[in-house]
């Protein structure tokens, strides 16, 4: 069956076999690929897996060689999923849904992507490209295309990252 980021119930065996997995995919190369490994896995499963780099997983996890499976699964992936389920609740609350129906007002708002994938724009934005991301938070907030707490939320994140 294919889980979602959104409901999946990350007990220590459905972990471990997220972490064998990552780990056999990130070495199908001589060397291991873990950035590889999470686009790949993504492709497979996109409703689950959120994809990484370098950046965001020196954001996220503090250190960029923490590249392993077991970071992934028992770490970053979790993080990831928290972060969703705060944007969902978020949306809930502000737009008066139920969460069905804010799941999918999230995706149609932003091209109907997965929420993996929608996680995965917002650490490359945040993490890979924080100054045209900040730049563009301004722009659009100037053009009054961002509620202020949005553009608080999202400033503060950044703010975080700058340390």
């Amino acid at each position: 069956y294919l889980e979602k980021l959104e409901n999946a119930k990350f007990d220590s065996e459905y972990l471990q076999k997220i972490k064998g997995i990552f780990d056999k995919v990130a070495r199908y190369k001589k060397s291991y690929e873990s950035t590889d490994a999470s686009k790949i896995l993504h492709t497979i499963i996109p409703n689950l897996f959120v994809m990484w780099d370098n950046k965001i997983r020196e954001g996220i996890l503090g250190k960029e060689n923490k590249k392993k499976g077991s970071m992934y699964a028992l770490n970053f992936l979790p993080k990831m999923q928290k972060e969703l389920l705060e944007v969902i609740d978020t949306c809930m609350k502000e737009e008066k849904m139920e969460r069905d129906a804010a799941v999918s007002f999230i995706r149609q708002k932003c091209g109907n992507e997965s929420l993996p994938k929608l996680v995965y724009e917002l650490n490359y934005c945040i993490f890979t490209k924080p100054n045209e991301f900040k730049d563009y938070l301004v722009k659009i907030n100037d053009n009054g295309e961002l509620s202020n707490d949005v553009f608080k939320r999202l400033s503060k994140k950044l703010s975080e990252v700058e340390g």
